[in-house]
């Protein structure tokens, strides 16, 4: 089981983390969908790891937990349709912390 560093209490005050998910590369919109897995990590072609789904562009997310696996964090998200799964650093803009 993967240590959660992102949903902590403080003082008695639940705190979220969220984001809102980026395609955007050098000022162009190269991403419109971004693949949503089912695990983390680098090597998810050879471990055959899926794609449980998409989320799109500019969409806000609640983050979960995060690893990192060889220096790129992966973050496990949930979208606002309830879907739950892992994305790397490259689509996560600035996080966001609000009270519960």
């Amino acid at each position: 089981m993967l240590y959660s560093k992102n949903n902590s209490n403080r003082g008695g005050i639940k705190i979220k983390k969220y984001t809102i998910l980026t395609g955007i590369e050098n000022g162009e919109l190269v991403v419109p969908e971004i693949n949503l897995w089912a695990d983390s990590g680098r090597d998810r072609v050879a471990k055959k790891i899926k794609v449980i789904g998409r989320v799109s562009h500019n969409t806000k997310v609640q983050i979960l937990d995060e690893v990192t696996d060889g220096g790129i964090k992966f973050y496990k998200i949930k979208s606002p349709d309830d879907l739950v799964g892992w994305i790397s650093e490259y689509f996560v803009s600035d996080i966001i912390e609000e009270k519960d």
